[in-house]
């Protein structure tokens, strides 16, 4: 008999510390499962637009500001947005008068990011115009891509300019853009 009761004296003892080890183990699982939980994905983008006093007066110092930030849950319509955005000028505000970042008359085909480049595309039906107008959509659109972050992350560093698919050397004739734009024109 006393063999039975050291036996199940043992035997309660294994099963207390299983079901011990066990409690712990499961309040470690859940501890490190909400700890892991994944964070919502938040996306920002500052549009930039010309300004008055850079289009009428010529004044270098002051040639775009950011108006405006928008943010996204995700990317599915960020840049369709943008796009429509930048094709109308900023109404009502305090710091003057500003251009449409993009003319009307051009169409974007496309914007993609990958591997920290915004790769922008356009269609070579009316992407024409002067030197203005060609500094004006390269750095608006260089500076407000630039702008994006994911969860206050920057993603995009540099922006590459193609037209109808192709590369190019310029896209109205008067600056390169054959290459990986990283900084102001």
């Amino acid at each position: 008999m006393n063999n039975y009761k050291k036996v199940f004296s043992t035997l309660s003892i294994l099963f207390v510390f299983t079901l011990i080890f066990t409690a712990c183990s499961k309040e470690n699982k859940l501890e490190s499962t909400s700890n892991n939980t994944t964070e919502k994905a938040n996306y920002k983008i500052t549009l930039y637009y010309p300004t008055e006093d850079y289009i009428v007066n010529g004044n270098e110092e002051n040639k775009f500001e950011s108006l405006r930030d928008i943010v996204f849950d995700s990317t599915d319509e960020i840049f369709e947005v943008l796009i429509d955005d930048l094709k109308e000028a900023p109404k009502d505000t305090d710091n003057g008068k500003y251009y449409p970042a993009i003319p009307k008359k051009i169409q974007v085909n496309s914007i993609k990011v990958e591997d920290s480049t915004a790769y922008v595309d356009f269609n070579s039906e009316n992407l024409s115009g002067g030197s203005l107008d060609e500094n004006i959509l390269i750095n608006t659109l260089f500076f407000t891509l630039t702008s994006l972050t994911e969860n206050e992350k920057p993603l995009v560093d540099g922006v590459l300019f193609t037209v109808d698919g192709e590369e190019v050397q310029s896209l109205m004739g008067h600056f390169d853009v054959s290459k990986r734009i990283e900084s102001e024109i």
